[in-house]
């Protein structure tokens, strides 16, 4: 099944006009810190829906489920087995449903952006709380003790459930410490009411494991930090994609680079201000492409020390972020192929250029790096002797320099 990335560009900023937009978001944030002192150990809890006492019950819908494999419990009760792969609980106010699962997905592996078959989805017809530990749905007993997971075990699992919200005291759990390809892919995207993210404990990554698992979730607010140090292809591509309200980026520690592991990681931030530091010495293709795209909030860009670059470790890394006004250093000497094309194109706001010192030039190393930069005041000193072919393509197209 082709995934269709289904969260665009709105294509307007969103400015705030007197404050408003921050005491909207330091609200909740405030009493997150509150609630932090009173937050419950889930890690033996299994995965549960919560339907609030004073508001409507509802349904929980089970598609592509584990037929015969799979069960639910209400309000701490006997387990019923679900006998069909799509299967709809009912649920009045103030229930809780449980789900539990020996769930092995055994669709054929073709690979990570397609593989064949369907996922698990739970979805909620009416508001709800979700808590819980996460795999009871990949082994029914004992899942309190479980680090591991397989590949593409909650993929999808709440994808378009826009009625699950964080409850103040109970947090989601994903224990798992070793990843699988695709684990988490898309868990929660289009969750719109998911306002803070699970901790993410995992060190080791798998291919997709993460990847647009929060994008298009609107409404988050916090992310917590991502501990690895190695990444993997393609580990966090899309991962926070079009989370409009999210203001400040995870901890981002990784050394190790892979092919693509940045990849739009935050493409359509809207207020997204505040950034980690990315110590990364070594770079691989692709790592950073588009990281920031359209993050049209973001002033200040994180320092860049890496002076091993790679095929297109750069290209459009900055993109439309049309408040940026500090450039980080850029102290590569020798450059990779398209390490730079378009990275700060239609940067509306920057008026200083970062020096490039780089003597050693590829082909299409600086193509539109400073793309329709309106403000800028000036070219940056270009000391290579030895051009390579279009290395300084549409470099300035558009600015006034």
């Amino acid at each position: 099944m082709k995934k269709i990335k289904f969260w665009e560009s709105r294509g307007q900023r969103t400015r705030d006009k007197g404050g408003m937009f921050d005491k909207l978001v330091d609200m909740p944030l405030r009493l997150g810190q509150r609630y932090a002192m009173m937050k419950e150990d889930m890690r033996g809890t299994p995965l549960t829906l919560e339907f609030p006492n004073n508001m409507n019950g509802g349904i929980v819908t089970i598609s592509e489920g584990f037929a015969g494999r799979m069960w639910f419990s209400v309000n701490g009760g006997s387990r019923v087995m679900i006998p069909l792969a799509s299967f709809n609980i009912p649920a009045q106010p103030g229930d809780k449903i449980s789900l539990f699962a020996n769930g092995v997905e055994t669709q054929e592996d073709v690979g990570y952006m397609e593989p064949s078959g369907e996922f698990l989805n739970i979805n909620c017809s009416e508001f709800c709380f979700v808590y819980g530990n996460a795999m009871s749905l990949v082994r029914a007993d004992g899942f309190e003790d479980l680090t591991e997971i397989h590949r593409y075990a909650l993929r999808e699992l709440f994808e378009g459930n826009e009625n699950i919200h964080n409850h103040f005291s109970k947090d989601i759990v994903l224990p798992a410490t070793k990843l699988a390809t695709g684990c988490y892919m898309y868990m929660f995207s289009g969750c719109t009411g998911i306002t803070r993210m699970p901790e993410l404990p995992a060190t080791e990554l798998a291919e997709a494991c993460y990847a647009n698992m929060f994008s298009g979730c609107s409404g988050l607010l916090e992310a917590s930090g991502l501990p690895a140090t190695t990444l993997a292809v393609r580990c966090y591509f899309y991962m926070f994609e079009h989370c409009a309200f999210l203001r400040a980026t995870p901890s981002l520690p990784a050394t190790t680079m892979a092919k693509d592991c940045y990849l739009s990681m935050f493409e359509n931030c809207f207020n997204l201000v505040d950034v980690s530091p990315l110590p990364a010495m070594e770079l691989d293709e692709g790592c950073y492409k588009f990281m920031f795209h359209r993050c049209i909030e973001l002033k200040s860009a994180p320092e860049l020390p890496a002076t091993t670059l790679a095929k297109h470790c750069y290209e459009g890394m900055f993109s439309s972020c049309l408040s940026l006004k500090k450039t980080p250093k850029l102290p590569a000497k020798k450059l990779a192929e398209a390490c730079y094309p378009f990275m700060f194109a239609a940067c509306q706001d920057l008026k200083q250029p970062p020096a490039l010192p780089a003597t050693t030039l590829t082909e299409n190393c600086y193509s539109g790096m400073f793309y329709c930069c309106y403000n800028l005041k000036r070219r940056p000193s270009l000391p290579a002797k030895k051009l390579a072919k279009n290395c300084y393509k549409d470099m300035f197209l558009g600015c006034k320099v």
